[in-house]
């Protein structure tokens, strides 16, 4: 498998027929960007005003305890066959992806942190287990500007952890025709920035 050819398989079959699909409508805090495959999720920008000062040090403990990089097991059976006495034989193939240190970068002079997470995806998918992964810039900003945390979500990718006899690309970019799906990606998102808004309290 390869996580750095998003060519094969249910991948390509979507892009193919997504080329003539309208894109789906998305919330105001997501921006796209473009390329010559279509559009692909850019940026979700979750940040909030607060009502009072809020404490960098508060935020990077909640993310610490919010969010989690574990690595995720993605497999297929492209190698599957069938032998000579008719019984069907699945040869798996198997990587695992992802993984390491929630925090990239730290920062207490701007109270910036840039954290890496991985999360499993709210999935319409029945039977199926599909994980999203992303960075985080995370701040606290208690300026002449205002009071306000900063969750800004980017290089978002999906992946399914099984794709059965077609071939598993890995973590890819999340397109915005319907057959991909975006809006559960975004949900998983802003549930991941609930629970931090929520430890923010």
């Amino acid at each position: 498998m390869s996580a750095s050819k998003p060519s094969s398989g249910l991948l390509a079959a979507t892009l193919l027929l997504g080329a003539c699909a309208t894109p789906v409508a998305l919330p105001p805090h997501v921006s796209t960007r473009s390329s010559e495959a279509g559009a692909y999720l850019d940026r979700i920008d979750l940040s909030y005003p607060t009502g009072s000062p809020q404490d960098f040090a508060r935020l990077k403990l909640c993310v610490a305890e919010t969010i989690s990089n574990d690595s995720v097991g993605l497999k297929d059976a492209v190698g599957s066959f069938v032998g000579v006495t008719g019984t069907y034989y699945q040869a798996q193939n198997q990587q695992t992806a992802g993984g390491g240190s929630v925090f990239k970068y730290i920062d207490d002079a701007s109270r910036t942190a840039i954290v890496s997470g991985t999360v499993k995806a709210q999935s319409s998918i029945l039977f199926t287990s599909e994980y999203v992964r992303y960075e985080l810039k995370a701040s606290t900003a208690n300026g002449a500007q205002g009071v306000q945390v900063g969750l800004v979500f980017y290089a978002i990718t999906r992946a399914q952890q099984s794709t059965g006899v077609l071939a598993n690309d890995g973590f890819v970019p999340v397109g915005t025709i319907p057959g991909a799906r975006p809006l559960e990606v975004v949900a998983t998102l802003e549930a991941v920035a609930g629970r931090l808004r929520s430890c923010m309290k």
